[in-house]
């Protein structure tokens, strides 16, 4: 029995020796070579040592849910699987019954494979596996790694699972190294590929200030290979004058021990750089990434050279310019626009255009401006009113321009102003001079109309008036005639007879004709003299023959006749009284004048409130004649007096004048080298007196 258990401690000892041998070699191997290739021979060694011809070993991901298939051993990828490409994720739930040392953390030992059913995970293309063994290496109560052996000989055992445990902790340990020997490798290879093929120009300086790392980028700029740079110094870079300002930002950023950025420019080209130093344990250095900028700081200087124009012309421009946003608010705004309204700067930016638009055309702007915030138009042309600070109106163009992103919301608008507020009130003086030229022409027609009715009333008037003489010289014929008859019937004819004639004489009315007949013909006498009258003044009116000359008049008489045509303006709401004085002859143009008196009349009847009195004088001294026209109307107020003499300017409800008449009278007088003013006062009256001047002044000239 001793001899027994002393043969088993000699086996167990020389196994453990060996297995010492295996982990020996082992690490031996790991000292030369990479992680693949360690794998490779670990399992190779293990396979050897088991007497397994299969083995495999794979990572297990931190989800515990997968593999990662890393590496089989020779014999494996020789007679077994070798479909899977290394690196490969598997899930876990897909392989084969081996995996439960994963859910289980333990290992996992199967003699008789074949009495297994279902066999997950086993694939047509796999050789027939007898039996297994599958340890896990576990980290932190994660399972890491699984390493697997199969098909040994005879039946797996605890002194397998030992061993085999005892393997793969081992070889864990050495790859847990190289993975981190690799990862640490490829972290320097990226960071040498990050500086070397970096866009920007990129490099790292020791405490000498010599370059150690430096991007690929610098070949071109400076002229010289990589090689040539490295381990080269800044002076031994570039000019020595550029070179020096580099150096000295250098010092300066390891001095304040912070990162700090600098411009420079080099061979015509910008460069904005970042450094900033780097520790690592008591050692420091120093790092820069340098961007060359050229373009983009002459596109910002085109940019900005653009705005100063942009800006020198919107703050320059003659017409009003500015910027709004979709609250309806003045984002920017030239001195024109300023002026323009009256407004400062800074009050028109607290305002919104609404607030200076007129409200009669705000309904119409809301509409343009719903109309393009919806994108149905983008640009408007159109006239509008703005309010001054005063309250004054502003007549203006308004063109506005809408900016949109790149989705097609408003950005912003931009607007144009022109005023047109001069050419609007010259528009307006146009038309009314235009109206007031067809008002001439419409007069000048009703002159030359009354100058024709005058004349074909004339014809028939003469001989109505010839006639009308005639029948009262035949009528005083035949009443003598008929007084004799009566005398002769009353003397020789029978009581009888005359009483026959005397009841005749009743039946016809003898006595009342022979009464009133003389009395139709007096009046239609008088009655013909007056049309006759009227029609000579108005022909004297309407005549345009004597339109513009300047020739000895009698005023008086020119009184007379306008008052002849006024009539039938004044009977009804005024009594009119004449003082006429005598006048000398005056040099005037006589049709002018009586222009003058008839606005005067006229005025003066349609100032009346009530039934009124109008009075016309006439006077004279050695230099001047006086013609006075004075009314009891309602009166002008003090306030317009020095107004009633401009053009368009009038006191009448509408349609009853065009705001001429007195200008039109001023200027006549005017040029006669005479004046005319006005006394008034409210409820008390007018009194408009012409003055013209006897002899006529030789700075005159005729109308």
């Amino acid at each position: 029995m001793k001899s027994v258990n002393r043969t088993n401690s000699t086996g167990r000892r020389r196994q453990n020796d060996e297995l010492l041998m295996v982990r020996i070699r082992l690490m031996e191997y790991a000292l030369g070579h990479g992680l693949d290739e360690l794998l490779q021979y670990s399992l190779d060694e293990i396979c050897a040592f088991n007497g397994s011809p299969m083995g495999f070993y794979h990572f297990v991901e931190p989800d515990q849910t997968t593999l990662s298939l890393q590496a089989w051993s020779t014999g494996t990828l020789k007679d077994f699987c070798t479909t899977l490409e290394k690196g490969t994720p598997y899930p876990i739930g897909e392989s084969g019954i081996w995996v439960d040392s994963v859910h289980q953390q333990k290992p996992v030992m199967v003699n008789h494979y074949a009495t297994i059913r279902p066999r997950k995970g086993e694939r047509e293309q796999q050789a027939a596996i007898l039996r297994e063994l599958v340890v896990p290496v576990l980290r932190t109560d994660l399972v890491v790694a699984l390493l697997g052996v199969g098909n040994k000989s005879k039946p797996y055992g605890d002194e397998d699972v030992r061993e085999l445990s005892f393997l793969a902790d081992v070889l864990w340990s050495m790859v847990a190294q190289k993975r981190t020997e690799q990862a640490l490798a490829e972290s320097k290879e990226l960071f040498r590929l990050f500086v070397e093929q970096s866009p920007v120009y990129t490099y790292i300086k020791d405490e000498n200030l010599r370059v150690i790392e430096a991007s690929r980028n610098f070949e071109k700029l400076l002229g010289r290979p990589l090689e040539l740079i490295i381990g080269r110094r800044t002076e031994e870079l570039f000019p020595p004058e550029f070179a020096g300002t580099i150096h000295r930002g250098d010092l300066d950023v390891l001095a304040a021990g912070g990162p700090s950025e600098f411009e420079y420019e080099f061979k015509g080209r910008h460069f904005h750089s970042i450094k900033f130093p780097l520790k690592r344990g008591n050692r420091t250095f120093l790092a820069s990434q340098t961007m060359d900028f050229t373009e983009r700081r002459n596109a910002q200087q085109a940019l900005h050279r653009s705005e100063e124009h942009f800006r020198a012309f919107f703050e320059n421009a003659t017409v009003g310019m500015a910027t709004t946003d979709l609250d309806k608010h003045f984002t920017s705004v030239n001195s024109a626009l300023c002026r323009m309204l009256g407004y400062s700067r800074e009050e028109l930016l607290t305002l919104t255009w609404p607030e200076v638009t007129h409200p009669d055309d705000l309904p119409t702007n809301f509409i343009r401006f719903d109309r393009t915030v919806s994108g149905e138009i983008n640009d408007t042309v159109c006239q509008k009113r703005y309010l001054k600070k005063d309250g004054a109106t502003v007549h203006a163009v308004n063109t506005v321009k809408c900016l949109r992103n790149q989705d097609g919301g408003v950005k912003y608008f931009i607007v144009l102003v022109e005023d047109i507020t001069a050419r609007v009130a010259t528009e307006r003086e146009l038309m009314d001079i235009r109206r007031q030229m067809l008002q001439q022409d419409k007069m000048a027609s009703i002159g030359l109309l009354a100058s024709g009715i005058a004349h074909e009333i004339n014809n028939p008037m003469g001989f109505i008036t010839s006639n009308i003489t005639t029948l009262g010289k035949y009528w005083d014929r035949l009443d003598s005639y008929i007084s004799a008859l009566e005398q002769e019937l009353r003397e020789s004819s029978t009581p009888q007879g005359a009483a026959r004639i005397t009841t005749r004489r009743g039946e016809l009315k003898i006595d009342r004709i022979r009464n009133e007949l003389p009395q139709i013909i007096r009046e239609s006498a008088d009655g013909s003299g007056r049309i006759k009258a009227i029609i000579s003044d108005l022909k004297r009116f309407a005549r345009s023959d004597e339109f513009g000359r300047m020739e000895p008049a009698d005023l008086n008489q020119c009184i007379r006749s306008v008052i002849t045509i006024v009539t039938n303006e004044i009977k009804y709401v005024a009594t009119l009284a004449l003082e006429l004085g005598e006048l000398p002859l005056v040099t005037c143009n006589q049709q002018q004048i009586s222009q003058v008196l008839m606005n005067l009349l006229v005025n003066a009847a349609q100032a009346m409130v009530g039934q009124g009195k109008i009075t016309v004088r006439s006077s004279s001294d050695t230099d001047m004649v006086y013609i006075a026209v004075s009314d009891t109307g309602c009166g002008i107020p003090e306030s317009q007096l020095s107004r009633i003499f401009q053009p368009f300017y009038t006191t009448k409800e509408a349609g009853r004048g065009t705001g001429l008449g007195l200008s039109i009278s001023h200027d006549i007088v005017i040029k006669h080298g005479g004046t005319i003013q006005v006394r008034s006062s409210v409820g008390a009256g007018a009194t408009f007196t012409i003055a013209l001047p006897l002899r006529r002044p030789e700075n005159t000239t005729e109308s």
